[in-house]
């Protein structure tokens, strides 16, 4: 089908946090991959964590006694080029911190206060750095922050605030709610 369109050089179709997909979802994803590969001018680029997709391959296999090894196999076979994201450094998380939350800051009061920078970097900036170590954790921590914080801004002071859901961010299994201010 492709073939025959010419000014058509190739198709390439970005398939982006597969590893997000439930077991089955994501087995019938790749199932659909598959059937695409011996398509002339057709590509597929897979941006997913690997382990859990393999983890999600071989849940669908529970029971059958070759789920890890089938999944290996079966992402070896449709896999044909593999590249691996080096992590983050730590000056690009903490770059990233930064700007994201001077983005918070400007979002939340117009010009932020150096000594509220400081403060907020004096108690917590070695913790999250060790905590926040990709940029979806992160932005998920900032947008934790502007999500909350725009409902309590007249009510709590902005570092105590930001203190409190630091706290979030070690224990997920904290409990959500005003009391945690106080």
């Amino acid at each position: 089908m492709l073939a025959e369109l010419p000014e058509v050089k190739r198709v390439v179709v970005l398939v982006d946090d597969l590893d997000r997909c439930l077991p089955p979802a994501a087995l019938a994803i790749l199932e659909t991959i598959k059937l695409f590969l011996a398509v002339k001018k057709m590509a597929f680029v897979i941006a997913a964590d690997q382990t859990m997709v393999q983890d999600a391959i071989a849940a669908n296999l529970a029971g059958t006694g070759r789920g890890e090894t089938f999944a290996r196999y079966y992402l070896e076979k449709i896999v044909q080029i593999r590249f691996d994201m080096p992590p983050l450094r730590e000056q690009d998380a903490t770059k990233l911190l930064e700007r994201e939350l001077s983005r918070f800051l400007h979002r939340h009061r117009s010009q932020p206060n150096p000594q509220l920078l400081d403060r907020f970097y004096a108690r917590y900036y070695d913790y999250l750095i060790d905590r926040l170590d990709t940029p979806r954790s992160i932005r998920r921590y900032v947008s934790q922050l502007d999500a909350v914080y725009a409902r309590l801004a007249a009510e709590v002071d902005l570092v105590d605030f930001i203190e409190a859901e630091r706290r979030d961010v070690r224990s997920p299994d904290a409990p959500h709610g005003r009391g945690k201010y106080g």
